[in-house]
């Protein structure tokens, strides 16, 4: 019986003793078995959740995730997907491109026609084709008009733009076409919008007849002052004509300007040979009104 017994005690110790000689021989093997969902490292130093080469390992230890690929992409979008997104060219489920396009224009009912030949226009000028383009002043908010422009010929009536300021109100000061006679400005119009209450000015040009507006930015003369300071007094878009080829602009000082000179106050000539790029050329002095 003491020899059986022995032999059950040592059976037992071997039992016990072979899990932890198997854990000591994976350890020496660089593999740890995950534990109760413990993070997983192995004996080399790296770590799940790392990133190796440009991939991340998972918490598994036996994978890699699409988080950062190899290229350098993320998301699993290729370079050419997101450069294609970035042009603002989209992809159907066919894979073929959806290039936007602008809305088809809203249809109009001859009572809306009738009712906006019926407004008298802020402003217009007529093409060579005897189309009268029309600024209306169609809302008004917080002392500031907003404006619709139509053409029109023989009566009949066409929305050319619902929103020529691009969203901004204010006063219309002209539309105005130059260049009818030349084909390859035709197209190119000029309006000028005051605002803040007349104190200032913004200059617009449409190159496709009127669809479309984008406000410019004029270059500004430093005019002296008796203190070795400068400014600009010139803010107000007055007027604009064609002549030998060139597109001329006048801005007014505005109803508040005060520059003076012993001639009397001056208002600034700009030129621009390709008509959209405006520089100062002098000054000139024309019949100052009064509001």
């Amino acid at each position: 019986m003491k020899k059986n017994g022995w032999i059950v005690i040592i059976a037992t110790l071997v039992a016990l003793l072979l899990p932890a000689a198997g854990i000591q021989i994976a350890l020496h093997g660089k593999t740890v078995p995950l534990d109760r969902g413990q993070q997983e490292t192995d004996m080399d130093g790296i770590q799940s959740g790392e990133a190796v080469n440009g991939t991340q390992t998972d918490t598994a230890g036996n994978g890699t995730q699409t988080d950062a690929a190899a290229d350098g992409t993320s998301d699993g979008m290729s370079g050419n997907q997101s450069q294609g997104q970035e042009a603002g060219v989209a992809q159907n489920d066919d894979g073929k491109e959806n290039i936007s396009e602008e809305p088809a224009p809203t249809s109009v009912t001859e009572e809306q026609k009738a009712y906006y030949l019926s407004l008298e226009a802020a402003c217009s000028d007529t093409l060579s084709d005897g189309t009268e383009m029309r600024l209306l002043a169609t809302d008004r908010a917080c002392g500031s008009s907003y404006y619709t422009l139509i053409g029109v010929k023989d009566g009949t009536c066409t929305f050319v733009n619902t929103d020529p300021f691009n969203g901004s109100g204010g006063e219309a000061l002209f539309i105005t076409f130059p260049d009818q006679e030349t084909e390859r400005r035709k197209n190119i119009g000029y309006a000028g919008l005051a605002y803040s209450g007349g104190s200032l000015g913004s200059f617009y040009i449409t190159e496709d007849g009127g669809r479309h507006f984008q406000a410019l930015e004029i270059s500004e003369p430093r005019i002296p002052l008796s203190d070795d300071t400068t400014y600009c007094p010139f803010i107000m878009p007055e007027e604009v004509y064609e002549e030998n080829g060139a597109v001329y602009l006048v801005m007014g000082q505005g109803p508040d300007g005060d520059y003076h000179d012993e001639t009397g106050y001056p208002s600034g000539l700009y030129r621009a040979e390709d008509g959209r790029t405006f520089q100062y050329v002098k000054s000139i002095y024309r019949e100052r009104t009064e509001d």
